[in-house]
């Protein structure tokens, strides 16, 4: 365990924007708030060797995220083990882009536990032919305007070979302001029924006829966060990001069961990424954490 000063910067940001109320209601935000994680994306590259073992592995910008963290990943990064990748039957060297979340977690007073949440391997979704050809914007639901919620939702969809949307569903969503949990419920359905209504509306690059089939279960994580007219969502290098993490929902068609090391909210913003990602490394020891 160790002592962080992120409590302080918790309160502050997840409290601050609250719905105003009954004495009842602020004391349910801050009950809420309490149980607020932090975290941090950080992003690399990691090369595997032929037995699965880590060959070797980056951070980017290194220099610019807290020792902590960097302490936290170097020391379990090396000790992960792969699933050799094969080329015509040989197991081979390989390589990967990485994100994995890094969160701290409250574990009472002002004690918290550092670990790593979820792992990302390879690249984003469009580079395997299944780019957005039609993006429909989801829309900022006005009452949650209004009251200043954030949040990030994090969708499963299925895309048919057509390139249509065949089905969605939000698999989290993560607030970034404190209520009662009856308000924290609606807020997240509020911002998943944008997300997903804007999603059922998307139009994906066709297969090509006779092309091999492709991976079929999508996600893609949409961001509702405050910030000027058309400015996008920047968070910078070794910036913790503070919420409230909401439940997972379960996804009937989509077998997140069989990922190890997956996590909805290990993948960077906005991006579109297929699952199982072609020729992704297979990770089959724990993350670890400290």
């Amino acid at each position: 365990m160790k002592r962080w000063w992120l409590r302080g910067v918790m309160l502050g940001a997840l409290v601050g924007p609250v719905f105003s109320g009954s004495m009842a209601h602020a004391e349910g935000a801050f009950a809420a708030a309490k149980r607020a994680e932090a975290s941090m994306l950080v992003t690399g590259r990691i090369v595997v060797a032929p037995d699965g073992s880590v060959h070797d592995f980056t951070l980017d910008h290194a220099d610019q995220l807290p020792a902590p963290v960097v302490h936290l990943i170097t020391s379990n990064v090396p000790r992960w083990r792969f699933q050799p990748v094969l080329r015509d039957g040989q197991p081979v060297m390989a390589q990967a882009t990485m994100n994995l979340r890094v969160v701290a977690t409250p574990q009472g007073g002002k004690d918290y536990t550092l670990a790593i949440r979820g792992v990302h391997f390879g690249s984003d979704g469009e580079a395997f032919g299944r780019e957005r050809i039609k993006t429909v914007p989801p829309p900022y639901p006005p009452a949650a305007l209004g009251a200043r919620v954030s949040g990030d939702v994090y969708l499963v969809l299925t895309i048919d070979p057509a390139g249509k949307v065949e089905d969605v569903m939000a698999e989290q969503v993560n607030l970034g302001i404190a209520g009662t949990d009856r308000q924290m419920k609606e807020m997240r359905s509020m911002l998943a029924r944008s997300a997903i209504g804007a999603a059922r509306d998307w139009t994906f690059k066709p297969l090509a006829p006779g092309a091999a089939p492709v991976d079929r279960y999508v996600r893609a994580p949409v961001s509702y966060h405050l910030r000027k007219f058309g400015e996008p969502v920047r968070r910078r290098v070794g910036q913790w990001h503070v919420y409230i993490p909401g439940p997972h929902e379960a996804v009937p068609w989509f077998d997140r069961a069989a990922m190890l090391t997956d996590s909805a909210d290990a993948l960077p913003d906005d991006g579109l990424y297929l699952y199982p990602a072609r020729d992704a490394l297979h990770l089959i020891t724990p993350l670890g954490g400290a």
